[in-house]
């Protein structure tokens, strides 16, 4: 071809280009203008919303402090500061203040410190006697935390299986200073952890003045290492009493010592050992001959996350995380045994099948003590938080000598009435903020006046505290209960026919959220005041990570379901509302409609509703979960962005905003609108940008369908800080990084070499098995889900079997 050729060529190219270019300039865009609307739907929503039951809900306690993962929080002694820990390996300070903004790192443990699991930094605890001038014990601070020589830095989750210590040291603080030398290092106890789970750490002190250690059974499934139950070989699956003042007064030296490890990881050269502190002589297992780890004060528990004392009444309480059914609450008795692993709660457990058989007479330790109080996984959660038995002048009245306690899971918290001989009576008070798992309930504590607080993890994170709901003041937190009715709220400008509102931009995704087979629309309102719009007015845009909204905007999700089959009939089920409000976080809520579809009524609490189905064949009925406002938080998590399905790879698609009118690119629309901050440079659409796939769409490939799925139903949760399971769901990670093929599973099911997804077997792979199941507590997504989605369920069954 000649040079000429070759040149005309390419003009002609060009001029093709130009007019394709000018021809999609010249098409109707799905929406042409941008209508001014005020934020929260022109403030007929409420700016934030606590969460409460009857007066009692949970505020930030430092509304200007942040911190990452806080792990415990101790008072120090004689002072106006707060001490609190952090699972990567710091210990920070601050001033008793809810203006503070400033902590100062007290001890910092991070190159020795294996995080990023169920382990870390986990507790710490003052010498009784820290601060006095005239006592020798006047800087020692205790810390139990995970140790290892080459600790493996996030943020994935390293393999349950790493090894580590659990360490318990001691550092001081010298005269004068107000953080602790990281060199005065003491270790008491150092003993080879196999896993990274049950970590055990609630510690304080007593009474007596002696150290209380919680220890748990070094982790896994169904006490898998052998260590409850025993006292001879390891300081495991318990309850420790040591005095670390060596007073031979009260107390012996140390007669046995933690057997040494068989096998050191390969390079590690510390074994197990005890030192540097007394036995006391009243503990209730001793051997003069050293046949028996003294330590021990109580026996069988399986992960004692959490341990206080009440100082009124000396008693000890132990939030001890159950298996998979049954989380516990314990009164610690000198010499008594809870059960573990022969005992759930009051419940007998049973592993595949086979009952866990209980020691005998002969071999039994101690004294056998049912749990004070236990309650089932479920709605109430899954991961106890154990707390402490509120002293404080601040809810004297209301909650003075009841335990308080919660749940990682489901971020409810509770109290609990007990005279020490009847049954304890439980009142539900209010959940936390919304987060589960690394997100959730981490631990409680309290200030040098007793009043309470709550931990939550999550990188940044805050401290919190109960309020009493009608009496809060603060603007930040002020509770305006969203209408009664959904014709209040002006959504729609034509209720009976579902008209939404000038302001609000209709949209749809790629790959929807299963929902039980319902249908479903959606709108967005971005808060403005006309154009030019302002950067407080724009949607900060991202080609691939999530979006961040204003204050003030608000999702709008519509559910409705086919009732007949025959005349096609339907139903109007709900209608949510997700609002972005002004503390950075969100808050859902859902309207119930009435059956002749005239109104819908707000939802205060969750609530499931029998429909009635005509099909060609007979009658159907099917169950119809209406979330309340705490369920909306679960899946709407920090971890996630709180806004789910408004990103580029859901909204990366062809849409026509009403029937019959023009049709464009979704992201194209939204970018001529002014909506996005940066705008885009639209050559890169439609090939440049991710896009996700239906289900059930010929069109894409059956890997990227069923990834997309994963995504758009399972990402919120699984990923990175997420969920305690193991794999990744975001579409965004490389498959062969997202730990599904051969990835690890926390619960086998009683699959034999189970894994997330095992290649070519569906019935091996727990994802399959979770997807297909309903109505149980294991079935996945685990909220609303009352029917399975069958489509799913084929495709990735094919795609596991097309797995080599």
């Amino acid at each position: 071809m000649s040079f000429d050729s070759i040149r005309w060529t390419r003009q002609l190219a060009l001029v093709i280009w130009l007019a394709a270019t000018l021809l999609r300039a010249a098409e109707p865009y799905a929406i042409d203008r941008r209508v001014p609307i005020g934020p929260f739907l022109n403030n007929r929503l409420p700016s934030i919303t606590l969460m409460q039951t009857g007066n009692w809900a949970v505020v930030e306690a430092f509304p200007n402090l942040t911190v990452d993962d806080p792990t415990a929080m101790e008072p120090e002694p004689g002072t106006n500061r707060l001490y609190v820990a952090t699972r990567q390996g710091q210990i920070f300070w601050f001033v008793n203040d809810p203006a503070t903004s400033n902590k100062v790192e007290f001890l910092n443990l991070t190159n020795v410190t294996q995080g990023w699991d169920d382990c870390g930094l986990l507790g710490f605890a003052f010498h009784p006697e820290f601060g006095r001038r005239d006592s020798p014990n006047r800087g020692y601070v205790y810390v139990w935390y995970h140790y290892s020589p080459a600790p493996i830095i996030g943020p994935r989750r390293p393999s349950v299986y790493t090894p580590g210590y659990n360490r318990l040291s001691r550092f001081t603080v010298r005269d004068g200073s107000l953080v602790a030398d990281r060199k005065s290092e003491q270790v008491l106890i150092n003993e080879l952890d196999r896993n990274l789970w049950h970590d055990g750490s609630g510690m304080c002190f007593g009474n007596d003045g002696f150290l209380y250690i919680g220890v748990s059974d070094e982790g896994h499934a169904f006490d898998s290492y052998k260590r409850s139950q025993t006292i001879t070989n390891g300081l495991f699956s318990g309850v420790l009493r040591i005095d670390v003042d060596k007073n031979p007064s009260r107390s012996h030296s140390i007669r046995r010592h933690p057997r040494p490890a068989d096998q050191l990881p390969l390079g590690w050269t510390e074994n197990n050992y005890s030192a540097n502190y007394f036995i006391p002589n009243d503990n209730p297992f001793l051997d003069p001959k050293g046949g028996v780890l003294e330590e021990f004060w109580a026996v069988g528990l399986r992960n004692p996350h959490r341990m206080t004392v009440d100082r009124v009444t000396g008693r000890l309480w132990v939030g001890d995380i159950g298996q998979n059914l049954w989380e516990e609450i314990d009164v610690i008795e000198r010499g008594g045994n809870y059960g573990w692993v022969y005992l759930e709660g009051f419940h007998t457990v049973t592993n595949r099948g086979v009952q866990i058989p209980k020691p005998s007479p002969g071999d039994y330790l101690g004294v056998e003590k049912p749990p004070l109080y236990d309650y089932p996984h479920g709605t109430d959660g899954k991961c106890i938080i154990g707390g402490y038995v509120y002293r404080g002048a601040q809810f004297a009245k209301e909650l003075g000598g009841k335990y308080l306690f919660g749940d990682n899971g489901s971020g409810r918290i509770w109290s609990l009435a007990w005279d020490g001989t009847n049954r304890p009576t439980v009142e539900y008070l209010c959940n936390m903020p919304p987060g589960a798992n690394y997100t959730g309930l981490s631990s409680f504590g309290v200030d040098q006046q007793d009043e309470l607080y709550l931990l939550k993890m999550g990188r940044p994170s805050r401290i919190y505290k109960l309020a009493q709901a009608d009496k809060i003041t603060r603007p930040v937190s002020v509770t305006v209960k969203a209408p009664e009715r959904l014709s209040a709220i002006g959504a729609f400008s034509d209720l009976r026919n579902l008209v939404a509102a000038p302001g609000l931009v209709p949209y749809d995704v790629n790959s929807p959220l299963w929902s039980d087979g319902a249908l479903k629309r959606r709108w967005i309102a971005v808060p403005n005041n006309g154009a030019p719009y302002g950067r407080a007015e724009k949607i900060s845009f991202s080609a691939r990570n999530e979006w961040s909204f204003p204050p003030g905007t608000v999702f709008v999700k519509h559910f409705e379901i086919p009732v007949n089959e025959i005349t096609g009939e339907i139903r109007r089920l709900e209608t949510r509302f997700l609002v972005r409000d002004n503390s950075g976080g969100v808050y859902g809520i859902t309207y119930k409609w009435r059956t002749n579809h005239m109104d819908a009524e707000l939802m205060t609490t969750p609530e499931t509703t029998e429909i009635r189905i005509t099909t060609a064949t007979g009658v159907r009925t099917q169950a119809w979960y209406f979330p309340g406002p705490v369920d909306c938080l679960v899946c709407h998590n920090p971890n996630a962005g709180h806004v789910l399905g408004v990103n580029t790879r859901q909204l990366n698609r062809t849409f026509a905003c009403e029937p019959g009118g023009p049709s464009d690119n979704q992201l194209r629309t939204w970018n001529h609108l002014g909506l996005f901050d940066p705008q885009f440079d639209e050559s890169a659409l439609p090939g440049k940008m991710p896009a996700l796939a239906r289900i059930d769409d010929p069109r894409a490939s059956l890997e990227h369908r069923v990834r997309s799925y994963l995504d758009a139903n399972c990402s919120q949760c699984h990923r990175p800080n997420g969920v305690q399971g193991y794999f990744d769901a975001r579409i965004d990670t490389p498959l062969a990084e997202q730990r599904l093929v051969n990835g690890p599973v926390v619960n086998s099911m009683d699959v034999p070499n189970a894994r997330v997804v095992s290649p070519g077997d569906p019935a091996m792979s727990i994802l399959h098995k979770r997807i297909s199941m309903s109505g149980n507590l294991l079935q996945m997504p685990p909220l609303a889900k009352n029917v399975v989605d069958t489509n799913a369920v084929a495709a990735i069954s094919q795609w596991i079997r097309g797995l080599k």
